[in-house]
């Protein structure tokens, strides 16, 4: 049965006849952008495009240099030195993964569905971030859309930009800008929200929600040392092996104006899955030779972590 388009989709019907790309390939994208369905309150942005077969809207990150981390008297310990990094381009998914997206890969047999179920199996939250996910699912997601997770720099300066701002909105506080506090922001919501409900706090390339919602995983293992004790300048991937993963965002539990910093570093082991616990993908732009495969962090391959070195 035809479900009635909503005005959002409308709109980008009317669009579609006005500006139909000329290439194939670009059509075809803009037409299984164009099939999505429309997040509460999103404004996709401009550059965004279709680059994995879970079918997600993805923003590119030109790269550059930024400074990663927070200076003396800011942050956490973990967050410092301040240190100088450059990133190849990139693309970054404009929203983080959502139930109804992550159902394509369970439908597809390459993924195992969130270990409580509750909200994926619920209508009302299929444009709400996917939760209850450990890192290996996470991983596997993304590895099945022919996409990657991101990097602990390349999440850091999707979300900041070559300024260096505090917040992907800037740098002051300012609380109506993501999901925070379990509704503490004024509008009583407890719990995660659509994705791309606070546009006004879009990076400045155009990602959503990296302040806010759920804490992301991430492909680096954590360490509190990494910053003063690897020195990848460019590209930087972490520690090659660990005992916990690393997790940006904030999510929509806790001090805001602390914990919704772009430079805020989270960890947990990665069998861990919490309701606070989602993800997003990267991506390698096309024509560009993927990472090596022994350069990257390895996937979890057991339970028993505590005899691994940091």
């Amino acid at each position: 049965m035809a479900h009635e388009k909503t005005p959002a989709q409308r709109r980008r019907t009317s669009h579609l006849k006005r500006h139909f790309p000329r290439n194939f390939a670009g059509a075809a994208a803009f037409l299984l952008w164009l099939a999505l369905p429309t997040p509460a309150a999103a404004a996709t942005a401009p550059a965004a495009q279709v680059m994995g077969k879970d079918g997600a809207p993805m923003a590119l990150v030109p790269g550059g240099a930024f400074k990663m981390g927070s200076p003396e008297g800011a942050g956490g310990d973990d967050e410092r030195p301040l240190h100088d990094v450059s990133l190849s381009p990139y693309y970054m998914d404009v929203y983080e993964t959502t139930n109804r997206v992550y159902r394509r890969c369970v439908d597809a047999g390459a993924c195992t569905p969130p270990e409580i179920r509750t909200f994926f199996d619920d209508p009302l939250y299929a444009d709400h971030p996917v939760v209850s996910v450990d890192w290996e699912q996470a991983w596997k997601f993304c590895a099945w859309a022919g996409k990657r997770l991101p990097t602990e720099a390349e999440w850091e300066f999707a979300a900041r930009g070559p300024d260096g701002r505090i917040y992907p909105w800037g740098n002051e506080w300012d609380p109506s800008r993501a999901n925070w506090n379990g509704g503490e922001n004024g509008d009583g919501t407890v719990g995660t929200k659509p994705v791309g409900s606070y546009p006004s706090g879009a990076s400045p390339f155009g990602v959503h929600d990296m302040a806010g919602n759920v804490w992301e995983w991430c492909a680096d293992w954590h360490n509190a040392e990494s910053y003063a004790s690897y020195h990848e300048k460019t590209d930087p991937k972490g520690p090659r092996f660990g005992t916990v993963k690393v997790l940006r965002g904030g999510g929509w539990k806790g001090n805001g104006k602390e914990t919704l910093r772009a430079a805020n570093r989270f960890m947990d082991r990665p069998f861990e899955e919490y309701s606070l616990f989602g993800f997003r993908c990267a991506a390698t732009p096309p024509g560009v030779p993927p990472p090596d495969p022994k350069t990257l962090p390895s996937p979890p391959v057991r339970d028993d972590y505590e005899d691994i070195p940091e």
